[in-house]
């Protein structure tokens, strides 16, 4: 069966506009660690106002002396309760964003302590509460974004925290791209050349290869349904990460290989292609469109194949 590949801190301000919420303030909540049955309470904030990625803010602000964090241009953040509710503006009378294909928590986007995200803009509270836009991905494999809002916590208690420690070293193998998401991916290393080397995989013999590339902006960035160009680390027939070839680079897509003839690459590229924002509406007026932004964005792009 065909499987869509996944694959930012820079200023990026035509693409993000405001998105906020009033309503009377709510007791500022306390975080929930049951992870079998995750029911975060999200506090509703009042007043607030979105800071947009046009210029990072000075570590040293700490809002104001409000207590909450102070986040980076376009920051990799790590969320650290489990069932934080994502929703679609700031607000807990706000629906929560519906699942992409592969959140498994019952139609809607919950996260738990560790996964990591992309941190957009920020609501400021007067409740307590501060929210956060944010982009996430769960499976490595496919390359779908959720897009919605989530209360951060404070300085003292975060639930979702800037944080790109973990991130792997500025020359990942090509084994530690394939364990990551396209979110995490993009957060740490943004559209910065990287070199690996795979193998070309091979057409398994219930491909069932053909279909048609719908209305696409970007169709050589956003097509995977006809987008064979795998790459795995052994030659086999699995389908571990898709490479991407602007036609105007001339570089021929690698494709799937026949049995027994996978080449062997070493492949240069990037994440967040400039090409990424105009996947959607530019600039982005919803969660919606920066999903599409991001779901481009998180695409590996070729520079050179050899």
């Amino acid at each position: 069966m065909h499987r869509r590949s996944l694959v930012l801190p820079i200023a990026l301000a035509a693409l993000l506009t405001a998105c906020s919420a009033s309503s009377a303030a709510s007791t500022p909540p306390t975080p929930s660690e049951q992870s079998a049955a995750p029911s975060v309470s999200d506090g509703l904030p009042s007043g607030s106002s979105v800071a947009t990625p046009s210029a990072r803010p000075s570590a040293s602000a700490d809002a104001a002396g409000s207590g909450f964090q102070v986040w980076q241009n376009w920051a990799l953040a790590t969320v650290r309760v489990n069932g934080l509710n994502v929703r679609i503006a700031p607000g807990e009378s706000e629906a929560l964003v519906p699942d992409v294909g592969w959140f498994d928590a019952g139609g809607v986007v919950r996260l738990n302590a560790g996964e990591h995200v992309l941190v957009m803009g920020s609501a400021d509270a007067g409740d307590g509460n501060q929210w956060v836009q944010i982009g996430a991905q769960r499976d490595p494999r496919q390359n779908q974004v959720a897009v919605g809002w989530a209360v951060a916590g404070t300085l003292d208690d975060p639930w979702v925290e800037e944080d790109n420690s973990w991130c792997p070293g500025a020359e990942p193998s090509f084994d530690v791209l394939v364990g990551l998401t396209g979110i995490e991916r993009v957060g740490c290393y943004s559209s910065i050349p990287l070199t690996f080397t795979a193998q070309q995989a091979t057409i398994s013999p219930d491909a069932g290869l053909g279909g048609v590339c719908g209305p696409a902006p970007v169709p050589w960035l956003q097509c995977d349904n006809v987008n064979y160009s795998y790459v795995n680390r052994d030659g086999g027939y699995d389908w571990e990460f898709l490479l991407h070839f602007d036609p105007a680079t001339g570089i021929a897509p690698t494709r799937l290989a026949d049995a027994g003839e996978s080449a062997r690459y070493i492949i240069t590229g990037h994440f967040n292609d400039p090409a990424a924002t105009s996947c959607g509406p530019n600039p982005s007026a919803t969660n919606e469109d920066l999903a599409l932004y991001l779901s481009c964005g998180t695409q590996f792009v070729v520079e050179s194949l050899n």
